[in-house]
Formats: C-alpha cells, structure tokens, sequence
C-alpha cells in the first residue's frame, strides 16, 4: 500500500510540474495501483471488523483509510486514461489539503524524523547494545 502511495504522489507531483500531455500513462501503473487500493481496502476492512482494531480506532483512521483508497483508486483509473489528469491532480489537491490535519500527517514528517533520529543514534551511548561495543566481554 504504501509504494502505490509514494508512486501516486510522485506521479501526481511529475503531473503538476511537467505540461500536461506530455507525460504517457503507464498501464502497469494502474496495476500497481489497483493492488495498492485492494491492500487500503483490506485494511480498512480489518480494521472495522475486527474487535480489537475497532476499540483502537478514531473517525480520523477510517477516514484516512477511506481518502487514500479513493487516492490510490484515482491514480489507477489515470493511468488506465478512465479519468483525465485535472480529475487526479483535483483528487491529490485534497488529499494534500488534508494531510497536515489528520493522520496522514505522518508521510510529510516520516523522513525528516528518519533523518533526525539517525543523527543521534550511538552518541549518547545506548545504541549499539554494549555487546556490540568494540572490547566487551561477556564474562
């Protein structure tokens, strides 16, 4: 689910900045999308569903779930030419509008948190675990 996502949003990003009918639509893409939206339907079934994941869950999880599975469904339907580029990028601009407000804030933030949290990995003496450290025994 997640790779259809990052190829959605950088296809709909290439769309945005190149003119359009420029660019020619992949149909394996669209298969690619389509396994992508299968996965976010699965998962939103799951979660309702299952009790667990149920008790566990906000209107903002399914919600979310639900403007990604319309996303990923939007993209597969451009790129098999079902819908036209103005439609998609009209889709991605809410999906993009909504981002910072819910739970889809964690893509925008995913990579400067990687980025930041390996900038302090093994300085403070915690990571790697001591058995790694060069000179320890376990004795």
């Amino acid at each position: 689910m997640h790779m259809g996502i990052f190829l959605a949003i950088l296809r709909a990003l290439v769309f945005a900045l190149i003119p359009q009918n420029s660019i020619p639509n992949f149909p394996f893409l669209a298969f690619v999308f389509g396994i992508s939206a299968l996965s976010s339907l699965y998962l939103l079934l799951r979660r309702a569903l299952l009790p667990e994941l149920r008790k566990l869950s906000i209107p903002d999880d399914y919600f979310s779930i639900i403007l990604i599975l319309g996303f990923l469904t939007m993209a597969g339907l451009h790129e098999a030419s079902l819908i036209s580029e103005r439609v998609f990028l009209f889709y991605t601009s809410a999906v993009f509008f909504y981002m910072p407000f819910g739970k889809l804030r964690h893509p925008a933030f995913f990579f400067a948190a990687r980025a930041e949290l390996g900038s302090r990995l093994g300085y403070r003496g915690v990571y790697p675990p001591p058995k790694f450290w060069k000179g320890y025994t376990n004795e």
